[in-house]
């Protein structure tokens, strides 16, 4: 059962983080990642599951790792805040 809801969460951060403007939503699927493989040893899986829940845990962290190219830049932080008109920062 908590694969199948760690699952459905991996799923849903994973279209979310597609978008540019809202990749740091990949750090999400790392710690999904991460708790998928140290399930197995918290809730005592039988080794069948374990051993799927540990692969596929590795690779969601090492799938989350990957940052792509980044073609636009959106916002500016806080300085963006403070910037006159007329006068670029």
């Amino acid at each position: 059962m908590n694969n199948q809801i760690v699952g459905a969460w991996i799923i849903t951060f994973g279209l979310i983080a597609v978008s540019e403007s809202v990749r740091a939503v990949r750090w999400g699927n790392a710690a999904l990642g991460v708790w998928l493989i140290g399930a197995p040893f918290i809730l005592d899986y039988p080794d069948e599951r374990a051993i799927g829940s540990i692969a596929l845990g590795v690779g969601i962290v090492a799938l989350s790792c990957i940052r792509g190219n980044l073609s636009n830049r959106f916002g500016g932080g806080w300085r963006v805040l403070w910037r006159t008109a007329g006068r670029e920062a």
